[in-house]
């Protein structure tokens, strides 16, 4: 009876609900964690089977933080997956770093290159444009008409 009782004080009891999922999903992970351990120790501990994926970090950060502890094989993975978690945020900043000094870099070069070639082209004098012919000139119309007219 004091089974029941219990039973229905978690079901009634929306905190307790709460941890009880909380925990539940935090062993779910470890247990997953474990896993990928095991499959990583399988394939001789190689990097490429190592856990970098933004949610696999976060599984082992959140296992550690909630105090459950990893232990053995499961230890090690945590601890080289975010080594190369680590390593591949630095490898891509230095990536992105580069890129973006190469860009100001091929900047400068056109910018100096446009310059060169302005200074040392001969400067040309805008066409002349041939001047309207008499009869086509509206003033000149307008003259003659003025005049004609008493």
């Amino acid at each position: 009876m004091a089974y029941l009782a219990h039973e229905a004080l978690i079901r009634s009891w929306p905190r307790a609900q709460q941890w009880l999922e909380r925990e539940t999903l935090l062993l779910r992970m470890r247990d997953e964690l474990a896993r990928d351990a095991t499959v990583w120790d399988f394939h001789q501990r190689t990097d490429d089977w190592l856990a970098v994926s933004p949610e696999k970090l976060a599984a082992i950060w959140r296992i550690e933080q909630a105090g459950l502890t990893l232990s053995g094989v499961a230890a090690d993975y945590a601890q080289r997956s975010r080594r190369r978690a680590a390593r591949n945020r630095l490898i891509r900043f230095v990536a992105i770093a580069g890129i973006c000094g190469l860009s100001v870099l091929a900047s400068a070069a056109w910018l100096v290159a446009t310059n060169n070639a302005t200074s040392r082209a001969p400067r040309r004098r805008p066409p002349i444009e041939p001047r309207a012919s008499w009869s086509r000139c509206s003033s000149w119309r307008t003259r003659a008409r003025t005049a004609a007219t008493p």
